[in-house]
C-alpha cells in the first residue's frame, strides 16, 4: 500500500511538472512619423509580472535641423531601453544611445508614454519626446540640446 501511494504521487508530480507554467507572450508595435522623427520600434514580450521584452528592435531618424549626422539615423535594441513600463492600459519606453564612437560626448533620448484607448484594447496612443545632445566641437565645451514632441500609436497583440 504505501508502495501504491507513493507511486501515485509520483505520478501526479511528473504530470504537474510537464504541464509546468503556463507561458503568454504578445507582442507590440509603436510607430511616429511626423515632421521631427520617424520612429519603429516594437517587441516581443511576456504577460504576468513584469512584462519582460523580449528581442527589442527599433530605428529612429531625426529630422530637427541640425542634428549631427552620427545621431540622426540610429537602431535601438534591449541595450538601449533603459526603462520601461507595460501595465494595464500603460505602455512606457526610455530610449537611450549614446554617440557611437570615440568622438565628441552626445546622446539620443526618446521617452514614450501611451495609455490603451477605451474604445480598442489594441491601440494606445500618446506622446514622445525627444531629446538630443551633442558638443559641436573640441574647442568648446559647450553643448547643444535638439529636442521635439510629438504624438505617437502603437498596438499591442
Amino acid at each position: 500500500m504505501n508502495y501504491t501511494i507513493r507511486f501515485a504521487g509520483a505520478v501526479l508530480v511528473s504530470m504537474m511538472a510537464a504541464l509546468g507554467p503556463a507561458h503568454a507572450t504578445g507582442d507590440f508595435l509603436c510607430e511616429a512619423n511626423d515632421a521631427s522623427v520617424k520612429f519603429e520600434a516594437g517587441s516581443s514580450f511576456s504577460h504576468g509580472l513584469g512584462e519582460v521584452f523580449t528581442n527589442f528592435k527599433g530605428t529612429l531618424k531625426v529630422l530637427l535641423k541640425d542634428t549631427p549626422k552620427d545621431l540622426a539615423d540610429l537602431a535601438f535594441d534591449k541595450d538601449h531601453l533603459a526603462h520601461h513600463w507595460f501595465h494595464g492600459d500603460s505602455l512606457k519606453l526610455h530610449l537611450y544611445r549614446e554617440r557611437p564612437g570615440s568622438g565628441l560626448h552626445g546622446y539620443v533620448e526618446l521617452v514614450v508614454e501611451t495609455t490603451q484607448s477605451p474604445d480598442d484594447e489594441t491601440a494606445f496612443g500618446g506622446s514622445y519626446k525627444l531629446t538630443v545632445y551633442h558638443i559641436r566641437d573640441e574647442a568648446s565645451s559647450e553643448g547643444e540640446t535638439l529636442s521635439a514632441e510629438g504624438e505617437i500609436s502603437c498596438s499591442v497583440g
